[in-house]
């Protein structure tokens, strides 16, 4: 966590915190989570000369018993109150800072994060 990885072509991937165990997101509209909301929050800048994008729906992640967990879309959105979310088409130079939520099992924890924008193969970062 806290360092640059590449996904090998146009994108760089910073993760910043990780929390875990949080019943609902969201200020107006909420959602609330199955079990306890896993929320990752992740910098995305494009190292490219053009456009990529960076889509909440293949950011995966796994626990330490090695489940994939797909991000929460509705949840995504809720927690990122107007801010870059789901899609983000980010051009060259730019950046974009991203609240990931995973609904995850009661007491699950994730280990693993596996980042990718448009082209590039996933980068694993661990969150422990």
């Amino acid at each position: 966590m806290n360092t640059p990885i590449s996904d090998g072509a146009a994108g760089r991937f910073v993760v910043s915190s990780v929390e875990t165990g949080v019943p609902s997101v969201g200020e107006y509209l909420t959602d609330t989570a199955q079990g306890a909301f896993a929320i990752i929050t992740v910098t995305v800048t494009n190292t490219s000369n053009h456009s990529i994008d960076f889509n909440a729906s293949e950011q995966h992640v796994r626990d330490a018993n090695n489940r994939v967990f797909r991000v929460d879309g509705s949840a995504t959105s809720m927690a990122s109150d107007g801010d870059a979310g789901w899609f983000n088409d980010i051009n060259p130079g730019n950046s974009v800072t991203v609240r990931l939520v995973y609904d995850m099992p009661t007491g699950a924890v994730p280990a693993t994060i596996s980042l990718r924008a448009s082209g590039g193969r996933p980068a694993l970062v661990a969150l422990r």
